[in-house]
């Protein structure tokens, strides 16, 4: 499970190399780019899906985006998306007006 601050950017990256390009982390993985100065809020998120299966649609198949490179620094958090589930829990800014308040999401 990985629980980053608000307004930390998620990037889906698939394998991880050190600084010497050597290859520490095979397959796709989640990594938060927090560098700690995110305000702290109440609200939270929570995302639960299937990973191989699900993960084709976090990436988008038709938006052809490809990631270089990421820098995981250390405030950030790594999560391997190739077990058998998992949960991320983000803290969010407060609802819009006019939107529903206090809707929740269920795990299924």
């Amino acid at each position: 499970m990985q629980s980053v601050p608000c307004k930390a950017g998620i990037s889906i990256v698939r394998d991880i190399d050190d600084v010497d390009s050597h290859l520490v982390g095979k397959g796709d993985w989640i990594a938060s780019c927090a560098d700690g100065s995110a305000k702290q809020c109440k609200a939270s998120k929570t995302l639960s899906v299937m990973p191989l299966s699900e993960l084709q649609l976090l990436r988008n198949v038709n938006a052809h985006e490809q990631v270089a490179s990421a820098l995981v620094q250390g405030s950030s958090q790594v999560l391997n998306s190739t077990c058998a589930s998992f949960e991320l829990i983000a803290e969010v800014p407060e609802f819009f007006e006019r939107r529903l308040r206090g809707s929740q999401q269920r795990r299924r």
